[in-house]
């Protein structure tokens, strides 16, 4: 039974995997290719995010096959912050000046929107809630294996957390922590879940960019 459970994971991991990667690649190339090609300032962060974006999934699923999800889940964080940071240039008047401050290494959390808010990863989860109602507890999650959390304290130990507290445990000093497969599956959904607001946002934009002027 946990040889079938383990197979069916690697078959998920590597049914997630590739075609998660080609979509943001192509994606991002659909997008620079609107508009006949011309290139602007939000052009320039969707390169950098879909670069990212497509190493850490890289990184990601390569880490999960060798079931070292403590290292992984601080990767679905990751994956998060490139939508946060990204989502930031559909908050202010001027997406294509905010992308030239971003370039310039300025701190989007010190950079106020339309709404004169300044759009730390807190607010800006805040604002795509209503869009992705999952996002804040996914966030809070994420940050936890972010951090040094109880998340690490218990994964050293094979009882549950109520065994632990009662004093009977056994330690498990592995490296990588101990848990359930089905923490590793929705590792996996929580990653896409990251993913697909990329991918939305890359959509949008190549939308946007499609947009002509009405002539007048």
């Amino acid at each position: 039974m946990t040889s079938s459970v383990i197979i069916n994971l690697d078959e998920h991991i590597d049914n997630t995997y590739e075609p998660l990667r080609i979509e943001l690649l192509e994606m991002c190339i659909k997008a620079l290719n609107a508009d006949e090609g011309r290139f602007f300032g939000v052009d320039l962060v969707m390169v950098g995010v879909a670069n990212r974006a497509v190493s850490l999934t890289e990184g990601f699923f390569t880490l999960l096959r060798d079931r070292n999800l403590i290292c992984a889940a601080p990767l679905v964080r990751m994956q998060l912050d490139c939508a946060l940071r990204f989502y930031s240039l559909w908050l202010v008047s001027e997406p294509h000046d905010l992308a030239k401050k971003i370039q310039n290494g300025d701190e989007i959390r010190k950079i106020k929107d339309r709404s004169n808010q300044r759009m730390t990863d807190r607010y800006l989860v805040e604002k795509l809630y209503p869009t992705y109602p999952w996002i804040t507890k996914l966030y809070k999650e994420t940050s936890g294996f972010v951090h040094f959390t109880d998340k690490h304290i218990y994964s050293a130990f094979i009882k549950d957390r109520k065994n632990l507290e009662e004093n009977q445990f056994s330690i498990a000093l592995t490296g990588k922590g101990h848990f359930p497969n089905i923490a590793y599956f929705e590792a996996i959904e929580a990653f896409k879940a990251s993913s697909n607001i990329i991918l939305d946002l890359m959509r949008g934009w190549e939308k946007t960019k499609e947009i002509k002027p009405s002539p007048k």
